[in-house]
């Protein structure tokens, strides 16, 4: 194929336009590029890249294993064909430099956990082993860096309660103790029990962003409640954005929830999102994997506001967003950065739309209008 073609229909592939046969077009010409030795194609970004996307892919659970291959090709396929892009680009035109006084690096793993006695622990600087031990259960941290409650004998009719947070420019994985998986992204809390009593509800509060893979127990249901909003399942995954009360966020990816807020209620089914707004619920079709990129070590857009874009970026690297032109806010992109990559590519990739500018002094990030 050559580059004049590819260009156009890279461009329907990550807006999502493209036929099958176009997609499986594509595959056959990314297999083809892999083995060439093309100087415009930086492979050892693709490899490192990918490397870290699978070791991240091998620490999730079996339970939804089936959803790995298929997001795991995407995704590689996706940064190959985002880097491939960037260097078409760049041979047609310009490169365009983000103005800079220094640089910074991505986000990493790490949280503060706060137990019931009021001691906080810095769980990024903590090695793996034990932590804690409260209400009958043993909190400790495991190889892979994730914090796992475990009942050492029978737990007590009280509850104790523990959270753990997330600052700007951290995430972090827990294990609670039914079983049930979470992911907390950048600037983002959830209360917890240290253990769940009888026949009660399983009962957690989420403040910011957070994936949940939900362990099935028919006579427990699970419940999230965050900003005013109540999600109510029996063992699902699904995705909630809950940074404020304006707007929440609830993208399911498998089994039922159902959503609650004040007197109005929905339920999903997989491939849907709620949007609660104004006390409003509207529900849409979505592409899940969208909303979960975060996890996988992606930011994806899909017709995102910039407005969006920036404050996913403002929190995973630490860094205040400032538009000189409010009017930008609206404007709508779609594309994939990698999460691992210093903020000046992540920018360096966002005005290859020629829409806007980044000025990065200070741990603050000027947006402005490209002239």
């Amino acid at each position: 194929m050559e580059k004049e073609n590819i260009k156009p229909l890279l461009e329907r592939y990550l807006q999502g336009n493209a036929s099958p046969s176009e997609v499986e077009l594509l595959e056959t010409w990314y297999l083809d590029f892999q083995g060439k030795d093309d100087n415009e194609i930086d492979h050892a970004m693709i490899e490192a890249s990918t490397n870290r996307i699978w070791q991240r892919l091998q620490q999730s659970q079996t339970k939804t294993a089936r959803l790995w291959p298929r997001i795991a090709v995407a995704a590689s396929l996706l940064l190959a064909i985002l880097t491939a892009v960037y260097f078409i680009f760049r041979s047609d035109h310009a490169a365009i430099p983000v103005v800079q006084k220094y640089d910074l690096p991505p986000g990493k793993d790490g949280a503060t956990l706060t137990l019931a006695d009021g001691r906080k622990i810095p769980i990024g600087e903590v090695r793996s082993g034990n932590i804690a031990e409260e209400s009958g259960v043993r909190i400790f941290k495991d190889s892979v860096g994730q914090l796992v409650y475990e009942a050492t004998k029978q737990a007590g009719d009280g509850q104790a309660f523990n959270i753990l947070s997330t600052a700007s420019g951290q995430q972090t994985r827990l294990r609670l103790p039914d079983g049930s998986l979470v992911f907390l992204n950048a600037g983002s809390s959830l209360r917890y029990p240290t253990h769940f009593n009888g026949n009660t509800k399983r009962e957690v509060s989420l403040s910011g962003e957070g994936y949940f893979q939900v362990a099935s127990d028919r006579s427990r249901p699970f419940i999230v409640k965050s900003q005013g909003q109540q999600v109510e399942v029996l063992g699902t995954a699904f995705n909630i954005l809950a940074y404020d009360d304006r707007k929440i966020r609830t993208t399911l990816l498998e089994g039922t929830v159902a959503i609650t807020t004040g007197e109005k209620k929905t339920v999903l089914r997989p491939g849907q999102q709620a949007l609660v707004q104004d006390g409003i619920i509207s529900v849409k079709e979505v592409e899940a994997e969208y909303e979960i990129a975060w996890k996988e070590g992606f930011f994806l857009f899909n017709g995102d506001s910039l407005e969006d874009i920036m404050d996913r970026i403002g929190k995973w690297y630490d860094v205040k967003v400032v538009f000189a032109d409010p009017a930008l806010k609206g404007e709508k992109f779609t594309g994939t950065v990698s999460r691992f990559e210093h903020i000046s590519k992540a920018l360096a990739i966002l005005e290859k739309t020629k829409v806007a500018s980044f000025y990065l002094s200070d741990r603050t990030v000027t947006v402005t209008r490209r002239p």
